[in-house]
């Protein structure tokens, strides 16, 4: 057995023993009244903690706690609403700080607090939350299961809000613009609607965008291209880009939409083809603009067509093709 001491006030060497019928130091069932704390080691007061932390609230819908709209705010006070949804069901809860000149309601992000001005109650953690002025949109664990990890959360303007979206929506709906886009080490999507590939430059000189390639053969060189020259009707593309050395690959666009470089003017509607020994004005790699033939065909000029002119212009230079090759 042993004596144990407190003190109240300026009352000293209150005592009594270990065995006695109390396990604190003071017991009552009136309030006891205290000053302001100054130390870490004092008593806190309910009126240090109440106006910054409140009691939970208990609402019926945690998407729209109107309950929240007679709940008096302090500036930095929060409070915890919460949605008890049943013994097998998870509840709900969503943390809110004060504002007391905040932005305008949006549910449950955003909520009316009590007062006549722009009081506001913002959700900052749990179900819901607001991240810079932009809430990200909240699921329920069904909905959650639906979406997969290759979607992605888009900002709508219209809802003011982050919503999921499929790849295949954003893409579908123009909301992203990838630019040329890679396939692998060798395939490229262009830009001005092409397919391209990588291949060996073997022209003997830097690439020329435009300029009309076929397969080259001079020597043990694979998937490596020159320019096309007269009477040989054989292309496969174009060049995409200038610049590239002779002995590196270079994209060269062998469908859809490409630049071509003419010897001179095009007119759309037009054929693109390479040149045969009739032809006036013949460049190695270069195409000419020709008005569609009447019978009886040239099989020559068929198959060394390029494709079909998009734009005029006038003088040499590149005007946009669907390429064709025969």
């Amino acid at each position: 057995m042993a004596i144990v001491y407190f003190r109240i006030g300026s009352m000293d060497n209150v005592i009594g023993y270990d065995t006695d019928d109390f396990d604190s130091a003071i017991e009552t069932d009136q309030p006891i009244a205290a000053g302001l704390p100054i130390n870490l080691d004092h008593v806190m007061r309910l009126a240090d903690v109440q106006a910054s932390i409140l009691p939970p609230k208990s609402v019926a819908n945690i998407a729209s706690p109107t309950e929240l709209n007679t709940v008096v705010g302090t500036a930095g006070a929060l409070i915890i609403v919460y949605k008890v949804n049943g013994a097998t069901v998870q509840d709900e809860y969503t943390i809110y700080a004060y504002d007391a000149s905040g932005p305008a309601v949006n549910m449950p992000y955003v909520v009316d607090a009590s007062g006549a001005g722009n009081e506001r109650w913002i959700a900052i953690g749990g179900k819901y939350s607001t991240f810079s002025n932009h809430t990200i949109a909240s699921h329920s664990d069904a909905n959650l299961s639906t979406i997969s990890n290759k979607d992605l959360i888009q900002w709508d303007d219209p809802s003011t809000k982050w919503l999921p979206k499929s790849i295949d929506e954003i893409i579908l709906n123009q909301a992203i613009n990838p630019g040329a886009v890679t396939i692998g080490s060798k395939g490229l999507l262009t830009t001005e609607g092409g397919f391209a590939v990588k291949l060996t430059n073997k022209t003997g000189g830097n690439s020329v965008k435009g300029e009309v390639v076929t397969p080259y053969d001079s020597s043990a060189i694979d998937n490596a291209v020159k320019k096309i020259i007269v009477d040989v009707p054989n292309p496969i593309g174009v060049f995409y880009e200038s610049g590239i050395a002779d002995g590196a690959e270079a994209w060269v666009v062998v469908s859809g939409i490409a630049d071509v470089y003419f010897i001179g003017n095009t007119t759309r509607g037009h054929i693109a083809r390479g040149f045969l020994t009739a032809d006036a004005g013949y460049v190695t790699g270069q195409a000419l603009s020709e008005a569609y033939p009447s019978s009886p065909f040239s099989d020559d000029k068929h198959f060394y067509e390029i494709g079909h002119v998009l734009e005029s212009r006038v003088g040499a230079g590149l005007a946009k093709c669907v390429l064709h090759f025969n």
